[in-house]
């Protein structure tokens, strides 16, 4: 990020990037917009209310969001957002279907300039239910980030990458 406001008259400080969080902050966003593009459930639907659904938008307490994006095939995104400075170890995340899911981006990641609060492996699904979902899972959601899972079953063959963008 830049010290100084964007200004038309002035050229971008590309100098910045030789400080190494300043060089993590750009490996974020890059990465970030790849995720983007290759994850067809936080696009295909933006006009469509089947491409969103709230998880929690009530959350005061917590100021955590969480919600699910749906692409036409039905493949799916969970995002979590968690807007305090408190960690928390073991937040509750309704889900629809009783199923494992993996995480595949993660803000707080260190490559990133995070502290590295991340879910690795599988996070199994119990029948403990929410006040919108019949499941849940539990996750580790760092404090100012934001987590994305995807159902396990639906990553096979690609852990590896996966697994790669967490080290």
């Amino acid at each position: 990020g830049q010290f100084s406001e964007w200004d038309e008259a002035r050229g971008l400080e590309w100098f910045m990037l030789d400080f190494n969080m300043h060089a993590r902050l750009q490996l974020f966003h890059s990465e970030l917009n790849r995720f983007y593009l290759d994850n067809s459930p936080l696009w295909q639907n933006d006009r469509d209310w089947d491409g969103f659904d709230w998880i929690d938008p009530d959350n005061r307490e917590e100021s955590v969001l969480s919600y699910r994006r749906t692409d036409r095939e039905g493949n799916e995104l969970i995002v979590v957002i968690n807007f305090t400075p408190v960690m928390r170890e073991s937040f509750e995340v309704g889900i629809c279907e009783l199923e494992d899911y993996r995480e595949v981006f993660n803000s707080d990641n260190e490559k990133y300039g995070g502290a590295g609060v991340l879910n690795t492996g599988v996070i199994s699904a119990t029948k403990t239910p929410t006040e919108r979902c019949p499941y849940s899972i539990r996750i580790k959601l760092p404090s100012h980030g934001a987590v994305i899972l995807k159902k396990a079953k639906d990553m096979r063959g690609i852990y590896d990458l996966y697994d790669m963008n967490q080290e």
